[in-house]
């Protein structure tokens, strides 16, 4: 079984934007990240894992679920 983390971001609206356009472009593609409490490897982000809740006017937080891409070399 593929390792999954859940994961959190918070911050500023535009900047949980940024995050969330680079999470949605790396379902299928992968990246290089060390999750907490993981080992540094390659993840994808599980597809319909992303949400984003808008805090207040200025503030959002995104929450998702990144996936061990097993057999894929960077």
């Amino acid at each position: 079984t593929a390792i999954q983390v859940p994961m959190k971001h918070v911050g500023a609206d535009s900047e949980v934007n940024t995050v969330r356009d680079f999470l949605l472009a790396h379902t299928v593609k992968a990246f290089i990240i060390t999750p907490p409490g993981e080992e540094k490897g390659l993840y994808r982000v599980v597809a319909d894992s992303v949400r984003k809740n808008q805090i207040s006017s200025k503030f959002a937080e995104l929450t998702f679920t990144i996936k061990r891409a097993y057999g894929v070399y960077a």
